[in-house]
């Protein structure tokens, strides 16, 4: 039988066609949808407490790839150097991401045509932080992350890396330094004193620090990483030192978020609520509407005395996250402290509509601090309310 020439290049063809459904599906661009799943499913972890797949969705190789970017370095070179970033990595993320016990999608944005999805983080101590994650394909389907942007230190966790190992890179290729651009050549030159104020800064001696960090050269002052240091150091001594560099970020970085989060404590150390307010206002500008945030503003009116004020922002806060826990706790402190049984019902009674299997009283009636309420005719009358409402749902 003869076989017709044109039979190789039909299965070439039907090999294509099966093929490219394959490779279209792994290029193809990601919807927001998708983006929006992936954020979901990650704060579903970690307020799961499961921070350690948290990290197993982020690829650190790739990340560890963006922050050699540009560098002259071989394919083994690059190798190791990224393989031993990548191990360093999964230890201090892992460390870093187990404080992280509350987290909320807040949604999908896009940087430079790379999808990221943007999450808010709490700590058991009430700390917060706010990351963007870079989102990619993975070859064999799903999402996974390859870099992480997080607010609090102003800059992805690929140029985090990229400055903690250059210098090894750059005494192992001598004529690198003069290649790299100047900001990173004159960060590289400055790196003994950067390292010297950084060790005073960690054993508490600021004024050292401070005085390191303002003896570098103008540009290696200016980083945002440097403007964290040398602000952390100026904050304990005196608000003179600490104006100059808010002043200084303020002008290099304008509407910086980075600046409202680390200026939030210090208002409230210095008790400017004014202040504070306004460095949340400007935040929450950039991260959109979040109840966390909210809390912050409640707790600072409270301390500014203005407590009827601070129930408004919690039940804002509530509106935007009905399940916040830590709102709930800020409005029956605020009711309690003002004796206003019938606000204490009204928390109680939106607690119970997110918690319906929660046993309030249970607490309530074990608590010596809730004596008073107990006594009350709104607690009363609140619990003949719900044995009410049990009857006719048993009947």
């Amino acid at each position: 039988m003869r076989i017709s020439p044109l039979r190789p290049i039909c299965s070439v063809f039907l090999l294509l066609a099966l093929l490219l459904p394959t490779v279209r599906a792994a290029d193809a661009a990601i919807s927001d949808d998708e983006a929006a799943q992936f954020g979901r499913s990650l704060a579903a972890l970690f307020n799961a407490g499961k921070s350690d797949e948290v990290l197993r969705n982020i690829d650190l190789f790739a990340l560890g790839n963006r922050g050699m970017h540009g560098l002259d370095l071989d394919d083994n070179e690059r190798s190791e150097i990224v393989s031993g970033a990548a191990r360093g990595l999964r230890e201090s993320m892992g460390q870093q991401f187990k404080q992280w016990t509350s987290s909320r999608f807040i949604r999908v944005n896009e940087v430079a045509g790379e999808k990221r999805v943007f999450l808010r983080v709490v700590s058991a101590a009430g700390m917060f932080n706010f990351f963007d994650i870079v989102c990619a394909r993975k070859a064999a389907g799903g999402l996974k992350a390859v870099d992480v942007f997080i607010l609090l230190s102003g800059e992805l966790m690929s140029a985090t890396l990229r400055r903690s190992v250059l210098p090894a890179v750059l005494e192992q290729k001598k004529g690198m330094l003069e290649r790299l651009v100047s900001t990173e050549s004159e960060q590289m030159k400055a790196m003994p004193t950067l390292q010297q104020g950084t060790a005073a800064l960690l054993k508490g001696e600021y004024a050292t620090a401070l005085a390191a960090f303002e003896s570098l050269p103008r540009e290696v002052q200016t980083p945002q990483f440097v403007l964290q240091l040398r602000l952390q150091a100026a904050q304990r001594c005196g608000e003179q030192q600490c104006l100059k560099v808010i002043e200084e970020w303020e002008r290099n970085y304008p509407g910086d978020p980075t600046l409202d989060m680390v200026s939030i404590d210090g208002c409230f150390l210095r008790k400017d609520f004014s202040g504070a307010s306004r460095h949340l206002e400007s935040l929450q500008i950039r991260t959109g509407p979040d109840g966390y945030l909210e809390i912050m503003r409640a707790l600072m009116l409270k301390l500014d005395g203005r407590p009827v004020e601070a129930v408004k922002a919690v039940k804002h806060a509530l509106a935007v996250e009905p399940s916040l826990t830590k709102a709930y706790d800020v409005w029956f402190d605020l009711e309690h402290s003002a004796r206003n049984w019938p606000g204490i019902v009204a928390a109680l009674q939106a607690f119970e509509t997110a918690f319906p299997k929660a046993d309030l009283w249970k607490a309530i009636s074990s608590d010596a601090s809730w004596a008073d309420f107990r006594e009350s005719a709104e607690c009363k009358a609140w619990r003949e309310a719900k044995a009410g409402a049990t009857a006719e749902t048993n009947p």
